[in-house]
């Protein structure tokens, strides 16, 4: 039996797999919308015209599912996580 994750971030997380597209066209997406709240992200999404932006909508639909299941928690008072330092 395997022991506790050490290397995990507390919170929640969504994970997309199998999606053919390059990180660097994903990161410029995701740079537009880390540490900023759920509802102002999905404005920035709306309104931005890259491919990516669709996929990560349907992710970040999926990462505020997920925090209301686990953590019973009401949607709009979620939050993304921090911006990485």
């Amino acid at each position: 039996m395997t022991g506790p994750k050490l290397n995990e971030r507390p919170g929640t997380r969504a994970t997309l797999r199998g999606y053919h597209m390059s990180a660097s066209k994903a990161r410029v997406v995701l740079n537009l919308i880390r540490g900023e709240d759920i509802t102002t992200a999905r404005e920035i999404l709306a309104g931005t015209t890259r491919e990516a932006a669709d996929v990560i909508g349907k992710v970040l639909a999926s990462a505020v599912a997920n925090a209301v299941t686990t953590t019973r928690c009401r949607p709009t008072s979620s939050s993304s996580p921090p911006p990485r330092r």
